[in-house]
């Protein structure tokens, strides 16, 4: 039988078979057919014979009866089902299953099998938009086929693959070249790519269609789509690339801005994989809203967002944080970017309203992942399920902190497999995950009448497709309105020229917020003073390096600052208000401070002796700042744990770990690495392992412990005791959740990798992700005597009952009657 593996998808010849047989739907239903039957069913009745595949892969697995060509069938033919019918996490678990098989049966490394195997994972890896992955799977593949000189169909598939992958990461020549090469030697095997007579190959044609139109030969592209569409026949075998021509059709008119043509191509095109219903949807979306149908528009906004949220619950129920998260990165930001697109072109309330439920669900998604998984093993009667979790986090561990060459791979893999055994357990993680996210009428539910919420955002305007120009935006919402509004702010280039990537020192702080305070005022705040009558409390959440901003402070053209005329509350997300409502009743009856800390040798570069916590030496005056704290807490009744000298160590931090104290302040230094190149010429970073991309800038932010030195300068490796450097990745997987408020007396532990989307990666996400209530934090190198007053002050107002944001408020401002440059007051901003 002639047998194709897959371009887009796997593609297989199927003979069709007369089922003679009186008892053959009897045996299908029963999973008792034989192979020979399996593979003569034609694929219109392929869902019959899936549960005797599923019995006969068992079968064939076992040594005993292990034939090679037999159960490399079984696997394709599962594969290729599972793909077709939208089930992606199937066929990564049929791949997974084929590799051990393939990996215990198969002597030979480069066999016909393995490479296959190589290319399917490959694909795999690029619909979960993991391209650099792909790579690796398809390079390696490409390695073996040369090597063995087989140039097949199997390898012409791989090169298109190859050529997606690279696209896909803007490397067009690359592309070019792989695309070619795929083209040769199909027409070598098959003759001129249009005369295509096998309805199998057609998504070869659409393919190589999709290639052109994205190096920009878009003639070749339309010619591609139009064959695929006249000539195949749309049944079972040709489905999906007739969809894909369709689709991709539509996405060539648009960028001709031939909107009403794309709307027509895409009207009803519907498929079995809700992946490519995604795009559909989005595409759709797109080609109604520029062809001025709205009410079209926002129906199909809200099939792409209900098709993404089921994609995303599977994602999460199934995959590692590996797996997913680049699908992920690039999935939150198309549909922020739609979502935000059609509320600001529409100025329609219901759509205004979808997106505000967007970006909430953006937001807050990935920083609850890890407390829910939390919550639900705590409350699990399952022992092993127990075992497993923390087993998970040991190994998470080892790999980050302790792990070398030889062990990195085999970690990483015991790692992904039990990630995925931990969520297989939690059989409805994916539904637990999403219902934790509050939409905008439980936001407003949540004001009071004298209160407003605005979530800072992004409002796209396309200049031309594909090219967005974002502009920053606000949701806002008070108690009185029917629906949210949305207010579209200044160009982002034009907003963060003023504050962004600028050098952080005294001359330039002092120069933003105050010669430059009211142009960011303007900026940020004037569009929104229309909705602010009667208003006295404000919560707000930024977005993207926003978070760098202390809006406060910001003044207006009359000197006032904002939070001289409102109360202002900084939220990770306005949809946290109830939340921290609930949280601000609670009494503070226990603490733990950290300061005056040994921190042993100074690193040779920073042996200079300054006042500024960014240096590595030991600060005086944090001995002083403890102990007046400690005289202030204690004096009201709070109890405190204080920890200095070598006793201020990361074994003591992590002994908090679920059963943390109401307060810990920490007075210390506060590192935060911007680059790559940072991490790689820094000795303890040298040392590290990441996990995964998001993982690492959560290693770059941390806080410095006992004993830190050692490490840190690349001297010692240290067994059995933790190294006095705590990173925000390791602050992110404690249990803080009885914590109600952290206080960071440190450099920029408000800085950090800054994610469109998801936010700072960093010290402020890692207390977050930890279940921490509120978080005082530092936006830049602030200055240590000024500091350790900030801090006496807020106490001394936290313990005289005044309202915690006053608190600090009013400790800034007596700092700033004693040094007035914003330089020494302003850095602190406070977080819930």
């Amino acid at each position: 039988m002639k047998r194709l593996l897959f371009t887009l998808l796997i593609l297989c010849h199927i003979v069709a078979y007369s089922q003679n047989s009186s008892d053959f739907s009897s045996r299908a239903k029963q999973g008792l057919l034989t192979y020979e039957e399996c593979m003569a069913v034609s694929y219109d009745s392929f869902h019959e014979i899936i549960p005797s595949l599923i019995h006969l892969k068992n079968i064939y697995s076992q040594s005993d009866y292990y034939v090679g060509d037999i159960y490399n069938n079984i696997m394709i033919y599962l594969y290729r089902y599972y793909v077709e019918n939208g089930d992606l996490m199937s066929s990564i678990q049929i791949l997974q299953e084929t590799a051990n098989t393939f990996n215990q049966r198969e002597h030979e490394p480069n066999n016909e099998y393995i490479r296959n195997l190589l290319v399917c994972r490959g694909r795999t890896e690029v619909w979960l938009k993991n391209y650099g992955s792909a790579l690796q799977y398809l390079n390696a593949a490409h390695e073996y086929f040369e090597k063995k000189n087989d140039y097949g169909e199997s390898y012409m598939v791989m090169l298109l693959n190859m050529a997606i992958a690279y696209q896909a990461k803007g490397d067009l020549l690359s592309s070019k070249l792989y695309m070619d090469e795929a083209i040769e030697q199909f027409e070598k095997l098959h003759g001129n790519i249009f005369d295509i007579k096998d309805e199998n190959l057609w998504i070869v044609l659409e393919n190589y269609g999709y290639l052109c139109a994205a190096i920009g030969h878009e003639k070749e592209a339309e010619k591609c789509f139009l064959t695929v569409i006249n000539k195949s026949k749309n049944d079972f075998l040709s489905h999906e690339a007739y969809t894909q021509a369709v689709n991709n059709l539509s996405v060539l008119y648009m960028k001709q801005g031939r909107w009403s043509d794309g709307a027509k191509l895409l009207e009803n095109l519907k498929s079995d994989n809700d992946e490519n219903n995604y795009q559909y949807a989005q595409n759709r979306c797109m080609c109604y809203l520029y062809s001025d149908n709205i009410s079209k528009a926002i129906e199909s906004l809200q099939e792409m967002n209900a098709v993404s949220l089921r994609n995303l619950k599977s994602l999460f129920s199934n995959l590692s944080q590996l797996d997913w998260e680049s699908y992920w990165t690039q999935n939150s930001r198309e549909r922020l970017f739609i979502n935000n697109l059609v509320a600001n072109q529409t100025h329609s309330s219901q759509a205004i309203g979808i997106a505000y439920d967007n970006a909430l669900y953006s937001k807050n998604l990935l920083v609850n992942f890890n407390r829910i998984i939390d919550k639900f093993v705590a409350e699990s009667s399952d022992e092993n399920l127990k075992k497993k979790y923390v087993h998970n986090k040991y190994l998470r561990e080892q790999l980050a902190y302790k792990s070398n060459k030889n062990s990195r791979d085999s970690l990483l893999r015991e790692i992904m497999n039990t990630e995925k055994s931990i969520l297989a357990d939690i059989n409805i993680f994916g539904d637990k995950l999403t219902q934790q996210v509050s939409s905008w009428q439980e936001v407003r539910e949540s004001l009071n009448d004298d209160e407003i919420a605005i979530e800072y955002s992004y409002a796209p305007v396309m200049e031309k497709y594909p090219n967005m120009k974002p502009n920053y935006s606000a949701f806002v919402l008070r108690k009185d309105f029917e629906y949210p509004k949305l207010i579209t702010l200044e160009n982002v280039d034009s907003v963060e020229a003023i504050f962004y990537n600028e050098e952080q020192d005294r001359l330039a702080i002092n120069e933003i917020y105050t010669h430059k305070s009211k142009t960011l005022h303007d900026m940020l705040w004037q569009k929104l003073t229309p909705y602010l009558k009667g208003i006295k409390t404000v919560y707000y959440s930024t977005a993207g390096p926003l978070s760098e901003v202390n809006f406060d402070v910001l003044q207006d053209g009359k000197g006032k600052m904002l939070n001289e005329r409102y109360f202002m509350i900084r939220l990770s997300s306005t949809g946290n208000i109830a939340n921290i409502k609930q949280a601000y009743q609670l009494p503070l009856t226990t603490s733990v401070l950290y300061g005056n800390i040994t921190y042993d040798e100074t690193p040779k570069d920073m042996t200079s002796i300054n006042a500024d916590r960014g240096k590595w030496s030991e600060i005086p005056s944090t001995k002083k700042e403890i102990y007046n704290i400690k005289n202030i807490l204690s004096k009201n009744g709070i109890e405190v744990k204080l920890l200095e000298g070598k006793t201020a160590n990361e074994e003591s931090f992590k002994e908090m770990n679920g059963k943390s104290p109401d307060i810990i302040h920490l007075a210390t230094h506060g590192f935060f690495i911007e680059t790559q190149k940072q991490a790689n010429n820094n000795k303890f970073f040298g040392m590290t392992k990441i996990y995964s991309p998001k993982e690492s800038y959560m290693m770059w932010n941390g806080l410095l412990l006992a004993g830190c030195n050692n490490i840190w300068q690349g001297k010692n490796d240290l067994i059995n005791v933790e190294d006095g450097i705590l990173t925000a990745d390791e602050i992110s997987r404690m249990d803080l959740s009885k914590t109600k408020l952290v206080v960071l007396s440190a450099c920029e532990t408000g800085k950090g990798k800054v994610d469109p989307i998801d936010g700072v990666y960093g010290l402020q996400r890692a207390f977050k992700m930890a279940g921490a209530g509120t978080i005082v934090m530092s936006l830049w190198k602030v200055q240590d005597d000024t500091t350790s007053l900030i801090m006496t002050r807020f106490y001394s107002y936290l313990t005289d009952g005044i309202e915690r944001h006053q608190a600090l408020w009013k400790a800034m401002m007596d700092v700033k009657e004693k040094f007035p440059d914003p330089y020494y007051w302003a850095g602190f901003v406070m977080l819930d």
